[in-house]
């Protein structure tokens, strides 16, 4: 990551350099080949395949988030919630309602529209407890066991 690095400063590509800090930063071995295999062109079906099979969730539910492919955050979120684990819808509605604000659009998308309704009476999301929420979905991935890929697999 360094040589690429050192690489693409010298060449002048500042956008790059910051991909290549942010991927240092990505505490998994899976999820640093998922980054890179999006960043390598790697379709972001294919991508989210890789962390679906890595069990990361909150990592493939942000891919999707990052793509603006809300409908398929919110159904990946909703598998982990059949689950129990409703931390990861809580998430996505979080971003789309900040997103939506900043748009200065009203939800429009049907699957949101229900969840929306669906939400436990009282529900607030909160950005402190949400923030906590995606802290906690983050902690996940930097306690799991490392070394879990096969490298051949990185190599896109």
């Amino acid at each position: 990551i360094e040589t690429a690095k050192t690489a693409y400063a010298s060449l002048g590509l500042i956008d790059k350099v910051q991909f290549m800090n942010f991927l240092k930063e990505v505490p998994s071995d899976e999820g640093r080949a998922a980054e890179l295999a999006l960043f390598k062109g790697v379709p972001p079906k294919e991508v989210e395949a890789m962390l679906l099979q890595s069990s990361l969730h909150y990592r493939a539910v942000k891919l999707n988030i990052r793509m603006f492919h809300w409908e398929r955050a919110l159904e990946l979120a909703q598998r982990q919630a059949q689950q129990g684990e409703l931390e990861l819808v809580h998430i996505v509605l979080w971003h789309r309602r900040r997103y939506l604000l900043r748009q200065g659009r009203p939800e429009h998308l049907e699957p949101y529209v229900a969840q929306e309704d669906e939400l436990e009476e009282g529900t607030e999301l909160v950005d402190e407890e949400v923030k906590a929420k995606i802290q906690r979905e983050k902690n996940k991935e930097v306690q799991r066991p490392q070394g879990m890929i096969r490298r051949s697999s990185i190599a896109y």
